[in-house]
């Protein structure tokens, strides 16, 4: 399991006009979002988490913002 960092924070993350927010969410919610995003996430660990894409619907430059959100 990945150590919950989006427990407590809002994270805004961008890579090229890819924007990416992730939001906390409660227990037992699992991951909300789309795309590139969720896949990232779920591969990453992260249980409970919502996510956003803002700017472009490009999946690669999405998930390359997801993944320096993450790590």
């Amino acid at each position: 399991m990945l150590l919950n960092m989006l427990d407590q924070i809002l994270c805004f993350s961008a890579f090229s006009l890819a924007k990416v927010m992730l939001r906390p969410t409660s227990p037992r919610t699992g991951v909300i979002a789309g795309g590139a995003i969720r896949i990232v996430l779920v591969m990453a660990g992260v249980e409970n988490a919502l996510g956003k894409q803002l700017g472009s619907n490009n999946a690669l430059n999405n998930a390359r913002a997801t993944l320096g959100e993450v790590l």
